[in-house]
């Protein structure tokens, strides 16, 4: 994975970082410690589905850029005309691969919003009553944010 060009360095860091995260968490899960404390269980459950889809790109991603250094040696290495055509097909192919996965990465790399898995749209209209109305309106949506943040 050398050349810069095909893969931002600073992502493959960043995918080699979290790669090493989940094989510490998969070790963590094998010790009876964790297997004991059903809540760290499930907080390290949790982390590893979240790294388990960076983790298959990252690996998918390292496959390509090794494919095309390899078409790219194969095709420095020889000089038939119709196995260049073929090879730098290849290659146009491997790069489009490479990118649409680099940006499926970046896309997972966003943090998430916690209140992604709340889903529901609550409209609360003041009512007749006045000012009243509004100030109860009011303690209504606050107590449905709490309840939603929890």
């Amino acid at each position: 994975m050398n050349d810069p060009k095909l893969v931002d360095p600073k992502l493959l860091s960043r995918l080699g970082v979290l790669r090493d995260e989940a094989t510490r968490l998969n070790e963590e899960l094998l010790t009876q410690e964790v297997l004991s404390d059903p809540d760290r269980l499930r907080v390290i459950g949790q982390r590893r589905a979240e790294l388990d889809p960076l983790v298959k790109i990252a690996d998918k991603i390292e496959t390509l850029v090794t494919e095309y250094e390899d078409t790219q040696i194969l095709l420095d290495s020889t000089d038939d005309q119709e196995f260049c055509d073929l090879a730098l097909q290849e290659l146009s192919q491997l790069k489009e691969h490479i990118v649409e996965f680099t940006s499926e990465a970046q896309e997972l790399l966003v943090p998430r919003d916690p209140l992604d898995g709340k889903a529901s749209v609550i409209e609360v209209r003041a009512g007749t009553g006045g000012d009243e109305a509004g100030l109860f309106a009011k303690d209504l949506v606050r107590m449905y944010q709490r309840v939603a943040e929890r």
